[in-house]
């Protein structure tokens, strides 16, 4: 009340008040930082003593002011030079500033009316008409016109206007910019996208009794061959030769092998007798194995195309460039042909038609061919993440990192998948898991409060049903025969874990590098080493059952259809043994 009077007394005397602006913020800035134009300085009528009364009553702070409001009416009635005066005296001062007489009113003719005010051409502040520069910017207001209060109003209504109307088309372009950055966000993480139309087949890559058509001989990647345990003779039925290491794994049906080699071509053989039944010639090695559904035969290059060729004939049907090398081996589930790429792009391809479903982006290279179940894609790539993608539209069900580049291909038993990274670890994750939007913020937040004593421990990842880390370099691929997972390391260890666990039941070391896929048979598991060493194991005890030599290096697996256990070498041969 004290300030307030203050100000109404400066008001009063001067003709303006203390702190003037168009912006409340200034004026509030200006009262913490500044003092308002001495009142004798507008007004020189004024003695100096009725400066000091205001500025006491204007002081910033509150301790320094007068106590009460009658104490500083007493004190300005003092410095005005009224305090004492006679009633008549004081009478006639009051008359006066009542009715003033003529002479009064010359005299005060020149000076500017209260309702005069001066507009900052720099600031846009209103000023008294008497005032030398703007008590908001400090600028010179001397040649400026003076207006009318009135005037100054409609100023200032139209400035605040200005001011508001620039204020909302800010924040509405700033809303609208968070609103599409949102929708842009959403689109992406949550991708609410319909299916696509089905494949115009429904071929799939199947191996029945006698055959291994796709990698891992089928698109859970088992490999797994049902029957009698294979118990070798040592016999070659055949051997095929070509110039240079064959760097993939044979396909084999009723009764053709088609193998791809280094010297620039796939041939189909005759099962019998390892002939040449018709040759496809490409552009250099081949890394992918080829994979078959129906009659048509699909394999991968490194210059990046895809072909599907008639099984029959070798003729080409159709071919799909994408952008770079492929080393991972194709596989046709529910008529669609799933394609990793180098160029960091998984690929859905109609398997008839060649024509491009869909296609999701990674951070890496992928190599390895993904598994399909259940309309779930899984696969990992050299990022260190595995994904799930929706294998209808190929949008992103969930994805989890796992610290390190994956080089071989999921294993899948019931509803969980098994990976491995190429440093060794390995997981057991439930495919069908989904992600949840801000779910490894919240878990990421969490464990950073573990970390530091302020919260329990985090729950497990969802999905996750174990990992190990065995430590070794892993690069060929996994099996299982639906109890054990089988997994080779480049170091020469071979070892069997739990599926329900992942603990390990026994480990074989110093074989020998191991870069080729186990292959179970019955109650055996048959390894080959890079020496070209074949290893027949128990597969419940690892305990060794049999052993032969090749005689040649081995860098691709081999594979088992029919009783016949096809080998390929890395001086290019492909065996045909019993």
């Amino acid at each position: 009340d004290i300030y307030s009077l203050g100000t109404l007394a400066y008001e009063l005397l001067t003709g303006g008040v203390p702190f003037d602006a168009l912006s409340p913020y200034t004026i509030l800035s200006r009262q913490l930082i500044s003092i308002p134009t001495l009142p004798s300085r507008i007004e020189e009528t004024l003695p100096a003593a009725v400066d000091d009364v205001v500025l006491k009553a204007l002081n910033r702070r509150a301790d320094l002011r007068y106590a009460t409001c009658g104490e500083m009416v007493k004190a300005l009635e003092q410095a005005a030079g009224l305090l004492g005066a006679s009633a008549p005296a004081y009478a006639a001062a009051a008359s006066l500033l009542a009715a003033p007489t003529a002479d009064y009113e010359v005299a005060a003719a020149p000076l500017p009316t209260q309702e005069e005010r001066v507009i900052c051409p720099h600031c846009g502040t209103g000023n008294s008409a008497t005032a030398q520069r703007c008590q908001n910017c400090w600028g010179l207001l001397a040649g400026q016109p003076t207006v009318s209060v009135e005037e100054e109003t409609q100023f200032t209504r139209r400035y605040l206007a200005r001011l508001r109307r620039q204020s909302r088309r800010v924040k509405l372009t700033f809303l609208g910019g968070i609103v599409l950055l949102l929708a842009f966000w959403a689109y992406n993480l949550i991708e609410i996208r319909p299916p696509l139309p089905h494949p115009t087949t429904n071929l799939t890559s199947v191996s029945q009794e006698g055959e291994w058509v796709t990698a891992g001989r089928d698109a859970l990647h088992t490999s797994a061959v049902p029957g009698p345990a294979f118990a070798p003779r040592g016999e070659t039925v055949w051997q095929f030769t070509s110039e240079g290491p064959i760097l993939a794994a044979p396909a084999v049906d009723a009764d053709r092998v088609y193998v791809a080699t280094s010297d620039g071509r796939v041939a189909a053989l005759d099962k019998a007798t390892g002939e040449a039944v018709w040759t496809f010639p490409v552009n250099g090695p081949v890394n992918s194995a080829p994979s078959l559904a129906g009659d048509l035969l699909f394999f991968g290059l490194r210059d990046g195309s895809i072909f599907a060729l008639d099984a029959r004939t070798g003729k080409e049907q159709w071919s799909y460039q994408t952008g770079s090398a492929i080393y991972a081996s194709l596989l046709v589930v529910d008529g669609a042909l799933y394609a990793g790429s180098t160029d960091r792009r998984l690929y859905a391809l109609d398997a008839q038609t060649g024509e491009l479903r869909w296609k999701r982006e990674v951070e890496n290279w992928i190599v390895a061919p993904p598994a399909v179940v259940d309309g779930i894609v899984a696969f990992g790539a050299q990022d260190g993440e595995i994904y799930m993608i929706d294998a209808s539209n190929g949008t992103l069900r969930n994805q989890l990192r796992l610290g390190s580049a994956i080089d071989s291909p999921p294993v899948i038993v019931g509803d969980t998948a098994y990976f491995a990274t190429r440093t060794g670890r390995i997981i057991a994750f439930r495919y069908q898991q989904k992600d949840i939007p801000f779910q490894k913020a919240f878990w990421w937040g969490w464990f950073q409060l573990w970390a530091w004593n302020m919260a329990s421990p985090p729950p497990p990842t969802p999905g996750l049903v174990w990992f190990v880390d065995i430590k070794k370099l892993v690069i060929g691929d996994m099996a299982t025969d639906g109890r054990r997972l089988y997994a080779p390391d480049a170091e020469g260890s071979l070892r069997a874990l739990d599926l329900g666990t992942g603990k390990a039941l026994w480990t074989l070391k110093n074989l020998g590098k191991l870069t080729s896929t186990p292959i179970v048979s019955g109650e055996t598991l048959i390894q080959v080493v890079a020496d070209g060493t074949v290893l027949g194991l128990d597969a419940a005890t690892g305990v060794e059952q049999w052993r032969y030599a090749i005689g040649e290096g081995v860098v691709a697996s081999p594979v088992l259809a029919g009783g016949t256990f096809y080998v390929p070498t890395a001086e290019g041969s492909l065996f045909a043994m019993r």
